[in-house]
């Protein structure tokens, strides 16, 4: 239960396959801090290491005994989640990369944006989820 708890915290603020990559190596970090000697180690690697939001979260639920075990769980279930692969005209903001997570968590669950970007498709978007494809650039209308 609280494995799930820490998942739904963390998908909450991880909305890019990029910020998954980018837990996934905070959570090597913390694993290697596991095997060092000084026993304050984790602590400071979260703190230090750790980006503030997710470190928050994983402050949270994280105690001294179930560290391994929670930090492979968390590991096996980001590279589980499934992607929705968005190719936009545009670098978009953070505020849109958020928008365009809430609507799609709301639509279809638990994904991560993998988007990347594509000039020219003059605008508009490509949507690829689930084995099927939407092209709903300008490129397409156009052509």
């Amino acid at each position: 239960m609280q494995n799930e708890a820490i998942y739904s915290d963390l998908i909450k603020v991880l909305l890019t396959r990029e910020d998954v990559n980018k837990l996934l190596w905070e959570i090597g970090v913390l694993r290697e801090s596991l095997f060092k000697t000084d026993a304050g180690a984790f602590a400071n690697i979260l703190k230090s290491q750790v980006r503030k939001q997710v470190a928050d979260v994983i402050e949270k639920y994280i105690s001294a005994g179930d560290r391994v075990a929670l930090l492979d769980f968390l590991e096996e279930k980001f590279k589980e989640t499934p992607d929705i692969k968005l190719t936009l005209a545009f670098d978009p903001t953070q505020e849109t990369i958020q928008k365009v997570s809430k609507w799609v968590k709301m639509s279809v669950g638990d994904v991560l944006i993998d988007y990347k970007v594509d000039r020219s498709i003059i605008g508009g978007a490509i949507v690829e989820y689930g084995g099927k494809i939407g092209d709903f650039s300008v490129k397409k209308l156009l052509s």
